[in-house]
């Protein structure tokens, strides 16, 4: 899943991120300023998880949906 974030650093550029690349540890880099974006090592399993758990709920969404249902919450 691709995702655009607004650089932190210079706030102008739109920077594309591929998620799992990017909990993978890949680096990307801002079009406008050239800062370089990655996830501290510590970090990544946190966002694995929580990239992980969002699939998840996104695949059941899309279930619900196909089947007709609506979820409840």
């Amino acid at each position: 899943m691709q995702i655009n974030i607004t650089c932190p650093d210079c706030k102008k550029g739109e920077v594309p991120i591929e998620t799992n690349l990017f909990v993978a540890g890949a680096a990307f880099t801002c079009p406008q300023c050239k800062t370089e974006l990655q996830l501290a090592t510590e970090s990544i399993p946190v966002a694995a998880n929580g990239l992980e758990k969002y699939s998840a709920y996104r695949e059941k969404m899309l279930e619900l949906k196909e089947d007709g249902n609506r979820p409840d919450f």
